[in-house]
């Protein structure tokens, strides 16, 4: 095989699995599946505990900064990643990264959401415990829970929606599947 063979191999490879990432976005944009309910709630967890760690050292113990330290650095991880991908001209592996972004903004929507109720199982199994109905307590915003949940799910779904997009885009142009001009 040539190089060109071996790009076009790649891309076919890349185009299953971009199938796959689309039906995983349908699934979870449509609420089929929670991402609490999903595979990558499995990944997505040890960062986010990490995250309390790292901005309680940070900011000096618990606190309001402590509490948001989970849902943002799971969401840094993997802007980081997808940052070093792009930054590598690696547009499916930042489009893949994107994508990974956007599904921690739905799955910290939900968390969000939930403040109020508290109906979420937490590792600490404490109601007590729930980061946001301690930040959003702390900030007297409670009663918005659902309204921010909205707002994030809708910013998580453009995430993954670009991310979709960039790595078609990226498939495209060694298949050309599509005459893009």
């Amino acid at each position: 095989m040539d190089e060109e063979e071996d790009k076009k191999t790649l891309a076919y490879i890349k185009l299953v699995f971009w199938f796959y990432l689309v039906y995983f976005t349908f699934i979870i944009l449509t609420k089929r599946v929670e991402t609490v309910n999903a595979f990558i709630h499995n990944i997505d967890l040890p960062i986010h505990e990490f995250g309390h760690l790292f901005f309680s050292i940070i900011f000096g113990g618990g606190g309001t900064m402590m509490f948001i330290g989970g849902n943002l650095f799971q969401f840094i991880f993997p802007c980081i990643m997808a940052g070093a991908f792009y930054f590598r001209k690696d547009l499916f592996g930042g489009a893949f990264a994107t994508i990974w972004a956007g599904e921690t903004l739905i799955d910290a929507s939900y968390y969000i959401a939930d403040a109020r109720d508290r109906n979420l199982n937490l590792i600490t199994g404490d109601p007590d415990t729930h980061d946001w109905f301690n930040i959003l307590s702390n900030l007297n915003l409670l009663r918005y829970d659902t309204f921010f949940g909205k707002i994030v799910f809708f910013f998580g779904s453009i995430f993954m929606i670009i991310g979709l997009i960039i790595a078609f885009y990226d498939i495209n142009k060694t298949t050309k599947f599509i005459e893009i001009k």
